[in-house]
């Protein structure tokens, strides 16, 4: 089942909602009666938190045409974005792309994407799975993208498509609004041309690229023509609806956090943490281990401070009796 954080409260970060101070006291995780109890000197704040990121380097990629301007928790640092949903989120279905194991351990894991509906009728789609292609003939897919030295499909079929997935909760692409690239590799990435019109909110990091990374520098597909929105810092797309910005695991690894009016907060790790126990590995094997490490740990702060309940990006453990498509958390 879906698990809830648990880490140390005392911890300082700078990256990400780019708080620099304590963690809510005990009855305070919620962010809106965090900021109505702030006694705080926002200008030491600001000094401290801008202090951090020269001692740092933290990754923020200031604009010129971006208007700068300070965020109103504990001196946040945050530029206005250019999208936002006009309504909050109100349920959350896992979409089943399929399963997949790795020749590490071995693990079965899930392959996930998320839907997100908003109380003003918008749809927003998390990832898309694998390429088509491995619905086919997932043997040949497998010879022509060289992944069989990482592993191997077990189960991609017609019902593990984003088409059948979104049909489950009685809709269709034509229903989408937003789509997000979590990160562009090859069991995220494989739909993303299949919704003409839809805007893609995507890392600028993973943008910026010739191509999307795909798989183990391949990168065999091209960027759909569509209007992209980048992500150079983390932001709030909607009340209660945040995406994180963890780079890590890839360039542009986005995680996300979405505030339901029953289940309260949940947080989307993505890949930033695939299962749990990749913390206590170290996050080996990521495309940058200590930014790895880093934001693992303020995820998991992020959600033990809001008691948020944890859908890892690739769980053998929580996969199996995860709430899937048809059903939703509202």
């Amino acid at each position: 089942m879906p698990t809830r954080g648990r880490v140390p409260r005392t911890v300082f970060y700078i990256q990400g909602l780019g708080r620099a101070g304590k963690s809510p006291k005990p009855g305070e995780a919620d962010s809106e009666r965090g900021r109505q109890r702030e006694p705080h000197n926002r200008l030491w704040c600001c000094v401290g938190c801008l202090k951090q990121i020269i001692e740092q380097s933290v990754y923020l990629d200031f604009q010129p045409d971006a208007p700068l301007h300070l965020g109103p928790e504990y001196g946040e640092i945050r530029m206005m974005d250019q999208i936002t949903l006009k309504g909050k989120p109100i349920r959350l279905a896992v979409l089943d792309y399929g399963l997949f194991e790795v020749h590490s351990g071995p693990r079965t894991i899930g392959i996930c994407g998320f839907a997100i509906q908003t109380d003003a009728g918008e749809v927003v789609l998390i990832d898309t799975g694998f390429p088509a292609k491995y619905v086919t003939d997932a043997e040949a897919a497998t010879a022509e993208d060289l992944l069989g030295s990482f592993g191997r499909v077990l189960t991609i079929t017609p019902v593990n498509t984003p088409d059948a997935q979104l049909a489950k909760l009685g809709m269709s692409k034509r229903d989408v609004t937003l789509m997000i690239q979590s990160h562009t590799h090859i069991d995220h990435v494989g739909d993303m041309n299949g919704f003409p019109g839809v805007p893609i909110l995507i890392a600028k990091a993973e943008r910026d690229l010739p191509r999307p990374l795909y798989w183990s520098g391949k990168q065999a597909m091209e960027w759909p023509d569509r209007a992209f929105y980048p992500v150079t810092q983390d932001l709030i797309l909607a009340p209660g609806f945040e995406v994180l910005l963890c780079p890590g695991h890839a360039p542009g690894q986005l995680a996300f956090m979405v505030k339901l009016p029953d289940t309260g907060w949940v947080l989307l790790t993505s890949d930033a943490i695939s299962r749990a126990s990749e913390i206590d590995e170290g996050f080996a094997g990521s495309w940058d281990v200590p930014l790895a490490i880093r934001h693992g740990a303020r995820l998991m702060q992020l959600a033990q401070e809001r008691d948020a309940l944890v859908i890892f990006g690739h769980s053998p453990q929580q996969w199996p009796t995860l709430r899937k498509a048809p059903d939703w958390f509202t």
